[in-house]
């Protein structure tokens, strides 16, 4: 008896370990990574087309792009369909969809405006941000410029793409903003419901300098090249913030 059951067990393990290999080779063909995307309150699992870039002879996820959009196919149609066609795919922009996962990150939909750019990229608008880590009463997100469409000159494009993707934009954002907002541009006013820390600002007690380490443990990534961009001073306010609140 204990024999049969052995057998079978190995069996079911079989099927499945070939049945993984299929769906993991289909995905390869069809260049798509697991996902999820979120409509009308409802996540639905499938999977989403690849948006990767190539420079410096390397691959990354193209995250400017899934700013815009992506294309997703649901689980069920993806696996049960010998041949996908491209209009199985639905293209979602954060005008029809509230977020998506892509692998294991997550983006949501956020209205927000660069306000380090000059001309249209400093109006506001909805766009899927991608989100980096949600420490208590914080999130936490990234911003990527977009590229240029022509380049002049030898090294342009891997110079802007470097660029681009070494340093992006650190955002957050709490309960009661209209929109995340760059570390770089916390005001006052943006606690204006926190007394406590609006006199520590006006005191100046948030100029302390800060470690690589002390900004991993609060915004929970390693891979911003240019830390020196962000007012230490702004991150000290957040910190205290997540840990203490405004009272």
């Amino acid at each position: 008896m204990k024999l049969k059951v052995i057998i079978a067990a190995a069996l079911v393990m079989s099927v499945s370990s070939v049945a993984f290999a299929q769906y993991e080779e289909k995905m390869q063909e069809e260049g798509v990574v697991h996902g999820t995307v979120t409509v009308n309150g409802e996540t639905i699992e499938g999977y989403i087309k690849k948006d990767e870039v190539t420079f410096a002879e390397e691959t990354h996820v193209a995250y400017y792009s899934l700013q815009k959009s992506i294309k997703f196919i649901d689980k069920s149609t993806f696996e049960n369909t010998e041949k996908i066609k491209r209009k199985m795919y639905t293209t979602y922009t954060p005008k029809n969809c509230q977020g998506f996962t892509y692998e294991n990150e997550v983006f949501d939909v956020r209205r927000y405006a660069d306000n380090s750019a000059v001309g249209f990229n400093m109006i506001p608008r909805n766009m899927f941000m991608r989100q980096i880590k949600v420490n208590g009463p914080v999130t936490f997100y990234l911003h990527y410029n977009t590229p240029s469409i022509v380049y002049t000159g030898e090294g342009a494009y891997e110079a802007e793409m470097t660029e681009i993707f070494n340093n992006p934009h650190l955002a957050y954002f709490r309960e009661g903003m209209e929109k995340p907002s760059m570390i770089e541009h916390i005001m006052k006013k943006d606690f204006a419901d926190c007394p406590r820390i609006q006199q520590k600002m006006e005191n100046k007690e948030y100029e302390k300098s800060r470690t690589k380490e002390d900004n991993e443990a609060l915004y929970g990534i390693a891979e911003i090249r240019n830390e020196s961009i962000f007012d230490e001073r702004n991150l000290n306010i957040l910190e205290d913030f997540i840990k203490n609140g405004c009272q």
